[in-house]
């Protein structure tokens, strides 16, 4: 019977904590010179590498054993993942203004040629 781990941790406060500031900046007061957006930019960074080193060194049931870390191919499909997810983001931004110039485009070709 396997025994039942004590806590479990994950790396999402980190991740929280750098990423919320740039959700943040622009109803924040001074923008990104606010303090507690500079302090969720230094620590949130700082949490990751705390949870990296307690997750490798102590944890007695890791979210990710570290055989997995170091597998190449686990690592190039991370990778590969993170680039589709970056262009399928960029194509929501872009794609309404693309289709807006199209549009904008075939209806200025249907009323110049009358």
């Amino acid at each position: 019977m396997l025994a039942k781990p004590s806590r479990l941790t994950t790396p999402r406060p980190s991740r929280t904590q750098f990423l919320l500031p740039f959700s943040l900046s622009s109803s924040a007061k001074g923008g990104y010179d606010n303090p507690s957006l500079i302090a969720m930019f230094v620590l949130g960074p700082l949490f990751l590498v705390a949870y990296t080193v307690y997750e490798w060194k102590w944890a007695r049931f890791p979210s990710s054993p570290i055989r997995l870390i170091k597998n190449r191919t686990f690592a190039t499909a991370v990778i590969i993942d993170f680039i589709y997810m970056v262009a399928g983001y960029l194509q929501l931004n872009y794609l309404s203004s693309c289709v807006a110039l199209r549009s904008y485009g075939i209806l200025l070709a249907l009323f110049s040629s009358g």
